[in-house]
Parts: C-alpha cells; sequence; structure tokens
C-alpha cells in the first residue's frame, strides 16, 4: 500500500482555503486553481487509498472538485476546507461504489492477491501484511484510519467529516489500534 503524504498545508505567504474560495466565488480563475493545486493531490492519494479502481480515480477526483465548486456558495469559511472536501470526496466514492457495484469487485481482487510474508517460528506462522490487516476493518473503519495517520487530519477535523463526537472517535481509534495488534499476532503488546 503506498502511503499518502500528509494534507497540503498552506505555505507562508499564500492565500488561505477560505481567501481562495471567496476568490472563486468572485469569479477569479486564480481562486478555483489554487485550491485545486492545494488539494488535488491530496484527494488522489484518498482515492487511491479507498481502493478505488485506478482508471476512475481520475473521473472521481474531478467530480469531487465539481461538486465543490457547484455548492461553494455553501462552504463555511469557519471550518477547514480540506474536511468539507474530503467529506465531498468520500460521498463520490461511495456514491460511484452504488452505482456500479464495486464495492464487492473490489474486496474479491483484493482478496485474490493477498501478501503474506512467512514467520520462522514454530508450525511456520505467517504474519499478516498491514494491507491485509486493514483489509480486516470495515470501510468507515479504513476511511477512519486513512484520515487520522495517512492524512494527519486532528480528530475534531474527522469528527466532521464522519458525522460523530471527537471523543467517541478517540475510543475508536483506540479500539481499531487494538484490533489491528491482535490480528497482527501481538496480543501482549499495550498502548502506553
Amino acid at each position: 500500500m503506498e502511503a499518502t503524504p500528509a494534507r497540503n498545508r498552506q505555505t507562508p505567504g499564500s492565500p488561505s482555503d477560505a481567501e481562495l474560495v471567496r476568490r472563486a466565488l468572485a469569479g477569479a480563475r486564480e481562486g478555483y486553481a489554487g485550491l485545486v493545486d492545494r488539494h488535488l493531490p491530496a484527494l488522489v492519494g484518498f482515492l487511491r487509498y479507498l481502493n478505488a479502481p485506478a482508471p476512475l480515480v481520475d473521473d472521481m477526483v474531478q467530480e469531487s472538485f465539481t461538486k465543490a465548486f457547484q455548492h461553494l456558495s455553501e462552504y463555511d469559511p469557519q471550518r477547514s476546507f480540506t474536511t468539507w472536501l474530503f467529506s465531498i470526496c468520500k460521498n463520490t466514492f461511495y456514491d460511484h461504489c452504488r452505482r456500479h457495484n464495486r464495492e464487492q469487485k473490489m474486496l474479491d481482487a483484493r482478496n485474490r492477491n493477498p501478501q503474506i510474508a512467512e514467520g520462522v517460528e514454530e508450525g511456520a506462522i505467517k504474519r499478516r501484511t498491514l494491507e491485509e490487516l486493514l483489509a480486516s476493518l470495515t470501510e468507515e473503519e479504513k476511511l477512519f484510519v486513512q484520515m487520522r495517520i495517512y492524512q494527519d487530519l486532528p480528530f475534531g477535523e474527522i469528527a466532521q467529516v464522519l458525522g460523530d463526537t471527537e471523543g467517541s472517535l478517540r475510543v475508536r481509534f483506540h479500539r481499531i489500534l487494538k484490533t489491528l495488534r491482535v490480528a497482527a499476532g501481538k496480543e501482549g503488546v499495550h498502548e502506553a
């Protein structure tokens, strides 16, 4: 699995997302272009992590930006633009899965190509790879791990995307990590 870079952060001297949105709403092309340039790599990585079919990633990114720009006037500049855009992208992906019944096909493809590293312990214990461990999670749990670990989003922003409370997500994250440790055969390891 390819790790995606952390979300793109505003560089010193560059306009904020809220400023780019304001410019885009005023009809300035650089507002739209700035938002696309800043967030395109994160959306591509996000969809790859969700195992979107490779030939369709560009189309889903374009559809996500199109939806975002169509509803740009609904964006609240007091909130994170990244969180808002990731919510749109997530919904675009799930809509695509529902429309084309891709979920089962993607799961089948994942199961046909397991990557298992061999252990050198009694009974030739096989260890699961990270991809297999993550495949054991629900789609929402995978999305949660992607946003928290690979996109480096804070719990508060993830709570907005998933429609949950920050405290509840912290507990769920701890449980997910424990589940992954157990699945990896490290039942005795506890988080400090």
